[in-house]
Parts: C-alpha cells; structure tokens; sequence
C-alpha cells in the first residue's frame, strides 16, 4: 500500500490544532476539496464515529464516507474512506509539540488504489503527486486558519 507523508509546523500549541482537527465540519474552512460535511459528530473523540465528506479529489466530484479507525486524543486521529470504487484511504493526523510552544502536524496517507497493477502504474505516473500536493494544500489551509485566529 503506498503513503503519502507531508508536515507543516504551526506557530500554536498543540491543543488549538487538536480542537480544530478534532471538529470535521470546520474541514470547508481549510480544504479548498472540501464542499461540506455531513453527519458529522460535533467533536471526534471515539473509535467508529462516522461523517461524509462532500468534495473533489484529483478534478473528480466525490462522497466520501470516514470512520475514525484509531484515537488518541491531543496527538493522532486515523480514519478510515472510501473515496470511489476500489479506491480506500488511511489518513492518520499526528501532532508533536515543538520546544518553541509551536505544533508540527503530521500526515501519513495509506491508500489502496484501483485497478491492481495498472492502478499502481498511474498512481506512480501522476495522480499520487497530485494528491500529494492537495494534502499540503489542506495543511497549509489549516495552518493559515490557525494562525489567523491566534493573532
């Protein structure tokens, strides 16, 4: 299963970036992707809650359903999507506390993609970079939220 790994550091400590993390139906404010969010919990604090994610990925217009997999709240959240046929994503959040009060949030993106081996071949040809540079998008959105609000 191929990963995608991208890191920003934010000038705020760790507890603000979880509570924004940790709100999915913020997820339009910082994912240009991202259209909405529905059936949403008000806060992800459990293993198996649930919400949709209404949005485009790689030009394409999609429904994707989470499940949170894995929590540890204030340092990691991974859950789980189906973002179309065949395709299954692992997206696992980590946040470290920085020696200068700051935050470096972490992201690992496992994924399964369609199609076996020719699936591979295209991801490898173009549409892993794509995706890689939409998860730097959504954290730099996030840290650019952040920030604005701790000013």
């Amino acid at each position: 299963m191929p990963t995608i790994h991208r890191s920003v550091d934010i000038a705020a400590p760790a507890d603000t970036v979880w509570r924004l993390l940790e709100d999915v139906r913020r997820l339009p404010e910082y994912s240009d992707s991202t259209e909405a969010v529905e059936d949403a919990p008000e806060r992800l604090t459990a293993v198996g809650q649930q919400y949709t994610q209404v949005g485009t990925l790689l030009g394409m217009k999609l429904r994707s359903r989470w499940q949170v997999v894995d929590l540890d709240p204030g340092t990691r959240i991974s859950s789980e999507g189906r973002l179309a046929p065949g395709v299954r994503y692992t997206l696992t959040q980590r946040l470290e506390a920085r020696p200068d009060g700051g935050t470096r949030l972490a992201i690992d993106i496992d994924y399964t993609p369609p199609g076996g081996r020719l699936g591979r071949l295209a991801a490898k040809a173009g549409a892993e970079a794509k995706a890689g540079r939409e998860a730097q998008a959504v954290l730099d959105g996030i840290k650019r939220t952040i920030e604005r609000t701790s000013d």
